[in-house]
């Protein structure tokens, strides 16, 4: 055993009794995970019934309300249900409008569950994009916009689709199929998030699979986290790139700010803590705030060098992360970031371990971000 795997093992040892416990009480509970509260979900609660489940789904934009209450009931169940919006579950048919939730259920090996979906150009899953152009899956146009003819056509047992703030689903709801309001993506944690999978794995009867997967996303998360916990160097971390006027950045509240925190880095923009997502700053902002940043992350659709960073603005030649070279970047096209990180936070923390303390000498390759190319 070399040295490298001792220090790791150092590390990680005072944790590991404690994770070996909950991992063992999790998988315990998986056949009866649906009447067990969730553990970091902010927005949805699950309890169970004899026949039915009830998930209520709270109002990201008013914490003290209830944005939907769905009674999930088995299809043999013929006893009295409780108010609110009743889905006949497992699903057989459903339209998906979003390609995070589509890769989820190729996860959950329910692609034959996904009739329809919109936005097709933007999925990433060769499976389902061979479906789409198979005519078994339809394409039902922009999930902003979608085609309320082609939806009547293909009469899903719901619609899984992702709230925002004012905007009106009414032309959809009156075609009389459940609409189910996925609002994961506005969890305040990376793990909360995760936690909806469970809520997924009821609706298209893969329970006992989701709940594992869950646990195993969990107990990696909380490993990963466990090493940088006693470290004193903690980097300080920028993020992106200017868009116009504008450069969003993380504030210290969000997913991305915790998953800095929890991978024993600073964000650089933590005085902004106001927010609870992105934060939309001047590029004058951004360099006085972060101009001795230690790391640099950019995400971005595109392919990005130092050569393209200096040929496109000379603002990021004044950061002294450009001057060392220490700048990673995440393709989302190449990588699949938008499908695999929301419900796997674990992959992201690892890489953001491996990226600020190399000293931990972890082995692999990294799931999303990579050095940048000098050209």
């Amino acid at each position: 055993m070399n040295i490298h795997n001792r220090k790791l093992i150092f590390l990680v040892a005072p944790v590991m009794l404690s994770l070996a416990m909950v991992l063992a009480s999790c998988r315990a509970e998986e056949t009866a995970a649906a009447g067990k509260p969730m553990k970091h979900s902010r927005l949805l609660t699950l309890s169970s019934a004899e026949g039915y489940h009830i998930a209520e789904i709270r109002n990201p934009w008013d914490s003290t309300e209830i944005l939907q209450r769905l009674i999930l009931a088995e299809k043999t169940t013929e006893t009295q249900l409780p108010k609110g919006t009743v889905v006949r579950i497992p699903l057989a048919q459903s339209l998906v409008m979003s390609s995070v939730h589509c890769s989820l259920l190729e996860e959950l090996g329910r692609v034959e569950s996904i009739s329809a979906v919109c936005d097709a150009e933007y999925i990433n899953s060769e499976v389902i994009r061979q479906r789409v152009e198979e005519k078994k899956i339809q394409d039902c146009g922009s999930s902003m916009a979608p085609s309320v003819e082609h939806i009547a056509s293909v009469n899903p047992d719901a619609i899984l689709i992702s709230p925002y703030e004012n905007i009106d689903n009414g032309k959809i709801e009156r075609l009389g199929c459940p609409v189910i309001q996925c609002a994961d993506y506005m969890e305040p944690s990376p793990l909360g998030r995760a936690e909806w999978i469970r809520f997924y794995g009821l609706l298209f009867g893969q329970q006992e699979k989701a709940d594992s997967i869950f646990c195993a996303a969990e107990e990696r998360y909380l490993a990963i986290k466990a090493m940088t916990d006693t470290l004193s160097n903690r980097p300080v971390v920028m993020s992106d790139m200017r868009y116009g006027q504008v450069w969003y950045v993380p504030s210290d509240s969000s997913t991305v700010g915790q998953l800095y925190h929890d991978a024993g880095a600073r964000n650089a923009f933590a005085e902004f803590s106001d927010s609870k997502g992105s934060i939309a700053l001047s590029p004058e902002q951004v360099l006085k705030t972060a101009h001795d940043a230690d790391i640099w992350l950019i995400k971005t659709d595109k392919d990005v060098s130092m050569a393209t960073l200096a040929e496109s603005d000379n603002i990021y030649k004044q950061f002294l992360t450009y001057r060392d070279r220490n700048i990673f970047v995440c393709n989302t096209i190449t990588s699949r970031f938008y499908e695999r990180e929301p419900f796997h936070p674990e992959l992201l923390l690892l890489d953001f371990v491996r990226i600020f303390h190399p000293e931990l000498n972890i082995e692999g390759d990294n799931s999303f971000y990579h050095k940048i190319n000098e050209k």
